[in-house]
């Protein structure tokens, strides 16, 4: 064929077609100079460089025609298309690498010159083949290039990188993640950053200018932007910057490396190493506190390469690997909480490199609020395991921290919060390192403050988003400075802040609706009711209690706002200070009994009311409280060595028994339905039954549980529904262990010795009603094994 012309004549037409505006006007679909691109691609890929030779500068010019020239539909149709971009990347490839093999002919120059700007253009494209093809394109044509000009191939490369960053891609400073790459091209940084990572894996940089591709890779490992809605972009740049590591981990020597010093590719304050450690340091943080799963795997499938590659370089290699693995850093909480810890123990130098990751946007700086949490959590292990090492780069970061953002400042107090909760005992007793805890605790307290010195929340507009996480914040710093150490006597004299913090939980009350909030808040009234002297407990309970009487008064629908104040006033019920008989005098217990019985009325009319299922939950739950502290206080008065029972004191004997009974007998029997969760009145019947489970609360009940509330548990133990019967039984089981006698351990209750045993025993009951009632329900309806084995024990 080759005698015949016919490849010459078929690459005529095929370029013939591609120029030629009116043939391609005929086609209505890009799918045929699609395959003239392809076509030609094959061509000079397959032929021999004297048969291909002949077509280099015609080929050459039709592509430079084709997307420079020409201006008519089909043309920008090939340029509108991904697949037609890529294969122009293939040819303009083969055409380099065509051209150089011609020596002497003069068509070099002009093609590399003209292909080069048009592969680091395409590196920076939107779709992912053009970048990958425009990268290998770049990487094997300058495999082909000498050594000088690959250097100034890369000098251009890292030129691009630095753009429109506000930092020097190869400067020493510390990079500020979060303002170093806004408005960079996450494309272009990929495509540039893949273009490195495969002039690495062909060996083509030298050893001059190994440094700066290090040291990009390392900045591209920190990559992070984020879309108008909080979203994390720019993840595939991060694992461009693992592919590139691992390549030179594989492809270069480790004599190669380690004449790199570490000091010219070290991107954070940690103490100078050799460069090969620097990399695995920056690994271990990507492998370990990275947001994105396969960025993980893939930094820890480097840092695997390059402790096998280079053995005796890393500081506690191997050990390190088989911490890091493949599938142990699969799941980012773990990667975090438990992977980097058992990293950070191998040697000293990870705790400063994992120390620093915690302290950027992978840490305390992150979008999602849970990581900033968890964040805290590792923050303040390490500073029980370590030392303070975290804490002088959590003093650095409060100086970079605009005072209004409350997302910064959440993840930095949750995170101080936590330093300060390990080493309470420290700060109360002057150990080490103390000035430096002082100086960050007297930083945090100064921080949302008025022009009057108190911590509040009246700073920060209430229509902001982030008001929830500035009063969780708040809430974890006050509660850790305020709480005592071990051993101290609490109830300190220098309140000069206690009625601000105070304050803090009044201006905190209107994100109660977030469990986050009010499971912190509910921390700092613990820690604060701890800090107190006993007179001002019951002032503070009192104060709590005004707020839910005031709202019960005024016939106004805030569930969640007095469960929020019920959690309160439960908190701080049961706090460490009332459990101390002999600081209590018998004035403040009589004090206490009035403030109880106060906190026991309202409980019985959140039961009565038509409120939500959450309140009467806690109103639930604040009778056993108020029953357990009556008895302490009772204990504390008489001595008493048993549980009082009503009618036994001056404040039990005004507790009106009836109404409560009454009270808990509309929750065992509370059969809400809501249309959208279904049964939640099941809520309301478990802490009924759960408040009757109690052993103390045995006691206290005296006769009722003997009578009416005894039939109503018997009932729920055959009632149809598995959760009510197995809630029922253990119920059952409570209150007959109190009275020390031995019931047989039924493994379902479904079955028949089961029921003819409550059956059995409801027999001795004055009535009935509730048993049978149970009885027909199991019998009648629901499942089909449940009514076989029902109707059979009848």
């Amino acid at each position: 064929m080759q005698h015949l012309g016919l490849h010459e004549n078929c690459m005529e037409w095929a370029l013939s077609s591609l120029t030629e505006p009116q043939d391609l006007e005929k086609s209505s679909t890009i799918h045929r100079s699609i395959g003239l691109l392809s076509y030609l691609a094959g061509f000079l890929a397959t032929a021999d460089n004297g048969l291909a030779s002949a077509f280099v500068p015609r080929a050459f010019e039709c592509i430079q025609a084709l997307l420079h020239e020409c201006s008519d539909q089909a043309a920008k149709a090939i340029s509108a298309s991904a697949v037609a971009r890529k294969l122009i990347n293939k040819i303009y490839r083969l055409l380099a690498i065509a051209s150089i093999s011609m020596s002497g002919q003069g068509a070099e120059s002009d093609i590399l010159g003209a292909v080069i700007p048009h592969f680091l253009a395409s590196a920076g494209d939107k779709d992912n083949r053009v970048r990958f093809s425009a990268s290998k394109a770049l990487s094997v044509v300058a495999q082909t290039l000498e050594p000088g000009m690959v250097e100034q191939l890369i000098d251009e490369i890292i030129d691009q990188l630095n753009g429109n960053a506000t930092f020097d891609v190869l400067g020493g400073e510390e990079l500020d993640s979060r303002s170093g790459f806004p408005n960079v091209d996450p494309f272009h940084w990929h495509g540039l950053i893949l273009t490195l990572a495969h002039l690495v894996y062909r060996r083509s940089a030298t050893r001059i200018i190994l440094w700066k591709v290090i040291k990009a890779f390392l900045r591209a490992l920190d990559f992070v932007q984020y879309s108008a809605v909080g979203q994390i972009t720019g993840n595939i740049v991060r694992d461009a910057a693992c592919f590139g590591i691992w390549s030179l981990a594989r492809n270069y020597g480790t004599r190669e490396l380690l004449r790199v010093a570490g000091s010219r590719v070290c991107t954070r304050s940690v103490p100078f190493t050799s460069c090969i450690q620097v990399m695995a340091n920056e690994l271990v943080i990507a492998a370990t506190l990275d947001p994105e799963g396969n960025i993980r795997r893939g930094a820890s499938a480097a840092l695997q390469e390059l402790v096998g590659r280079h053995p005796d370089t890393v500081a506690g290699g191997i050990e390190l690997v088989q911490i890091i693995d493949y599938h142990a850093v699969g799941h980012g909480s773990r990667a975090m909480t438990e992977v980097a810890l058992r990293a950070a123990s191998v040697n000293n130098t990870y705790v400063h490199a994992i120390s620093q990751g915690l302290l950027s946007w992978k840490g305390v700086f992150s979008h999602d609020v849970a990581i900033r949490r968890r964040t805290a959590s590792v923050i303040g292990t390490m500073a029980k395991d370590h030392g303070l090492a975290p804490l002088s780069g959590l003093r650095q970061s409060f100086k970079h921290v605009s005072v209004r953002s409350a997302a910064d400042w959440h993840g930095l107090y949750l995170a101080f919060a936590e330093i300060i909760e390990v080493n309470r005992d420290a700060i109360a007793y002057g150990l080490s390192n103390i000035v430096e805890v002082k100086a960050c605790a007297l930083h945090c307290s100064a921080a949302y403050v008025r022009t009057d010195g108190c911590i509040s929340l009246k700073d920060i507009d209430r229509s902001s988003k982030d008001g929830d996480l500035a009063a969780e914040a708040l809430c974890a710093i006050v509660s850790a400075l305020e709480r005592p150490a071990a051993g101290s006597t609490g109830c300190q004299k220098d309140l000069s802040l206690k009625s601000y913090h105070i304050e803090l939980l009044q201006d905190s009350s209107a994100y109660f609706d977030k469990p986050e909030n009010l499971k912190a808040i509910r921390k700092t009234a613990r820690s604060i009711a701890e800090n107190l002297t006993f007179d001002d407990r019951c002032t503070l309970v009192t104060r709590w209690l005004n707020q839910i009487t005031n709202d019960l008064d005024s016939g106004v629908q805030q569930d969640k706002l007095r469960y929020g104040w019920m959690e309160l006033v439960a908190s701080t019920m049961i706090g460490p200070g009332y459990f101390k008989p002999l600081d209590i005098p018998i004035t403040a217990a009589l004090a206490l009994e009035r403030v109880i019985h106060s906190v026991f009325e309202i409980a019985e009319r959140l039961v009565r009311k038509d409120s939500d299922v959450k309140s009467k939950q806690m109103a639930l739950r604040t009778f056993y409280f108020t029953f357990y502290l009556l008895h302490r206080s009772y204990r504390l008065r008489h001595g008493w060595p048993s549980p009082p029972t009503f009618g036994s004191g001056d404040a039990l004997e005004s507790i009106d028994v009836r109404r409560l009974e009454q009270s808990f007998l509309d929750c065992v029997d509370d059969r809400t339905i809501d249309a959208v969760r279904g049964d939640v009145g099941f809520l309301v019947r478990k802490a009924a039954l759960d408040l009757a489970s109690n052993s103390g609360m045995c006691g206290m009940w005296g006769e009722i549980f003997q009578d009416t509330v005894q039939d109503r548990i018997e009932g729920l133990c055959v009632e149809r529904l598995d959760k009510d019967r197995n809630c029922a039984w253990r119920c059952y089981l409570a209150q007959r262990a109190a009275c020390r006698d031995r019931l047989p351990d039924f493994v379902s209750t479904c079955n028949i010795d089961y029921f003819h045993f409550v059956m059995e025993s409801g027999s001795q009951l004055p009535s009935r009603w509730y048993l049978i009632r149970g009885l027909i329900s199991s019998a009648g309806s629901g499942d089909e094994t449940l009514m076989a084995t029902v109707r059979k024990a009848l």
